[in-house]
């Protein structure tokens, strides 16, 4: 086995000279190299594998040296050592660099955040105080009061909606039914809304509001005799929910809520949905000092 650590001392152009006298390595065959390093110390067997594969010009002379068997002389181990830390250094920014864009990344997209959570944002508010107003409107979103905001919430949401348009179409029919007996006509209409428009400045245009109510009324006339029933006033709902097409109301904010739920359950827990309120908070507070200053609070967009 080849003496590593010769006790003939090392001709100076090996030590010092060696990387300016001899050419590229370029041409080194890697196996066999390796093989030559078999009975070298792993220290040397680390260095040779980093600096060949940088292949960088100003680790030559470490290379040069490990390659042929001797140790490098104090003077190029110091050089060497201050460009290896200098590198890992470099390194080392970039990996932070990376890391804190990475973070960044993974905040949350402000203009994206459901406009529940924008529009309880005020000037002045703690995240405490934040999520207390908060914590309210997921009660009121959990339909059924199970504790999740589900898709059976958002169904349950859109049909009382459709209840309350039923109801409110009726009324808005049946309040023109003045001699009680069930049935609206066209006279009847007439009289209602005229009342109801009374203390108008405009007569002319009192008059076509009055014409444009009653033909809207009368369309609700199925059978076509000149009176509109309490089962043709149904009519009037299904009209406006076409008019209306898609959720509204507690609906759409339960289905847009929903949509923080970060798993596959198609759940959201109260603890999700805080958790989603948090991460906008602070995704707000850019000075990390814990409250909304105003000039945060104006850098969010509201629609």
């Amino acid at each position: 086995m080849q003496n590593l650590c010769p006790t003939t001392t090392v001709p100076a152009v090996y030590r010092v000279g060696e990387s300016r006298s001899r050419g590229s390595l370029s041409g080194i065959n890697t196996l066999s190299h390796e093989r030559d390093f078999a009975s070298t110390t792993i220290y040397h067997k680390l260095l040779f594998r980093i600096l060949y594969v940088r292949r960088s010009a100003w680790l030559y002379p470490a290379m040069r040296f490990v390659n042929r068997g001797y140790f490098p002389s104090r003077v190029t181990m110091q050089v060497c050592r201050k460009r290896i830390a200098a590198t890992v250094a470099a390194l080392t920014i970039i990996a932070s660099i990376t890391i804190a864009a990475v973070q960044a990344g993974a905040e949350p997209n402000v203009a994206r955040t459901p406009l529940l959570f924008r529009s309880f944002l005020t000037v002045g508010p703690t995240l405490n105080r934040y999520l207390e107003q908060l914590r309210p409107v997921f009660a009121r979103l959990d339909a059924d009061g199970d504790g999740l905001i589900t898709e059976r919430d958002v169904d349950f949401h859109d049909n009382m909606q459709r209840v309350r348009m039923r109801a409110a179409s009726l009324q808005e029919v049946m309040m023109c039914d003045l001699d009680g007996d069930g049935f609206v006509t066209e006279g009847e209409a007439r009289s209602a809304m005229k009342y109801l428009h009374r203390d108008s400045r405009e007569p002319e245009r009192q008059r076509m509001k009055v014409d444009q109510y009653v033909d809207h009324i009368m369309t609700l006339d199925a059978n076509k005799d000149g009176k509109v029933s309490l089962v043709e006033a149904r009519n009037l709902d299904t009209l406006q929910i076409a008019l209306t097409a898609g959720l509204a109301g507690e609906a759409a904010r339960a289905l847009k809520i929903l949509q923080l739920d970060s798993t596959s359950t198609a759940e959201l827990t109260l603890q999700q949905y805080e958790d989603a309120a948090e991460a906008f908070f602070r995704a707000v507070d850019t000075d990390n000092d814990g409250i909304i200053s105003r000039q945060e609070r104006d850098a969010v967009p509201l629609h």
